[in-house]
């Protein structure tokens, strides 16, 4: 299916590109997400405004305290990069290649990642389809496919850098016309499937900030889907431990667990840190907290699996999480 018509700009600064912005107009970079919902007639920019050129939002700088500030146009492969020279940071490395293929890998961008739309089996066809279903809540519709009766959209959102990123703390800085804010990551997703982020049509994810990783920590990104590359996540598991000492015995000072493409929005679940913090970790652990998970999940039919399976799977992706999250915690500096 071909793309529909559109004008497309290539502003060269960051104030260039908010000065563009004009209704039915679209910020893209790499075009990974946007180029394959266009060809679907799920959405139609009049007007695309490329990033590509923007140097603000591309690199990633280590800055003296520590922090990392890695701009949103920075490419999935660049950021893998990254992690890779940060010692104890295989785990980073590892949740970054488990998006997508290589080939997308080299074009789609952090911020993309971030801000790609939500999914449903029923949103997600072309057009000869659709137009068989009355509209749902994601087109402008009343009622939702997934839930019958359903009065909010179930579309889930499946973007794997979010997990990893809210797993370390990460904030990311918006601008627009009204100016440039920094929110939380873990506030940037509304937990509506009709509009996943905070973001205005106007407003251009800038940067992410990762605050200076602790001296001993694990981390493991663990993700379950149809084919071993390519593919979106069905479920994903973001698990990051900090310790006192990379030595057997040693005790967590602080977790962060995040429950990816079970629902709109990434989900904390702070009951399963509770699981770690303040204890000696054992792979024995991971049942527990896999279990307080599973009980919080709420999988619907929305995706190419069924939310039983999506569930039962839980419990063994914490102790997959927990197993490679223990194996490499080690000293960074």
């Amino acid at each position: 299916m071909s793309l529909p018509r559109f004008e497309y700009l290539t502003p060269s600064t960051l104030s260039e590109a908010l000065s563009l912005t004009a209704k039915g107009a679209a910020f893209v970079s790499g075009g990974t997400d946007l180029f394959v919902r266009m060809k679907e007639r799920l959405c139609l920019p009049k007007r695309l405004i490329g990033l590509g050129d923007v140097e603000e939002l591309r690199g990633i700088k280590s800055l003296p305290n520590g922090d990392l500030r890695i701009g949103a146009a920075t490419t999935l492969t660049d950021l893998a990069d990254a992690f890779s020279a940060i010692p104890g940071g295989e785990g980073l490395r590892d949740a970054v290649c488990l998006t997508a293929s290589p080939l997308l890998r080299n074009s789609g961008t952090v911020g993309g990642n971030l801000c790609q739309e939500s999914r449903c089996t029923y949103y997600n066809q072309p057009p000869i389809f659709r137009k068989h279903w009355p509209l749902c809540f994601k087109l402008g519709g009343n009622l939702c496919h997934v839930v019958k009766g359903g009065k909010t959209c179930y579309a889930v959102y499946s973007g794997d850098l979010a997990g990893t990123l809210m797993a370390l703390k990460a904030k990311v800085a918006v601008a627009g016309p009204r100016g440039t804010r920094d929110v939380d990551l873990g506030n940037f997703f509304t937990g509506s499937g009709i509009r996943p982020t905070v973001m205005e049509p106007d407003e251009i994810l800038v940067e992410v900030c990762i605050t200076k990783l602790p001296s001993f920590f694990g981390f493991s990104y663990q993700k379950l889907r149809l084919r071993d590359t390519i593919d979106f996540p069905l479920l994903g598991i973001s698990l990051f431990m900090e310790f006192d000492s990379p030595k057997d015995g040693r005790q967590c000072t602080d977790a962060r667990f995040v429950l990816n493409a079970a629902g709109p929005s990434p989900l904390i679940i702070p009951e399963a840190e509770a699981q770690f913090k303040g204890r000696v970790v054992t792979e024995e652990m991971a049942v527990e907290a896999g279990l307080l998970v599973q009980k919080m999940a709420k999988p619907v039919a929305n995706t190419a699996s069924s939310p039983r399976y999506r569930k039962a799977m839980i419990p063994v992706l914490t102790r997959r999480a927990l197993q490679s999250a223990l194996e490499q915690t080690i000293p960074i500096r």
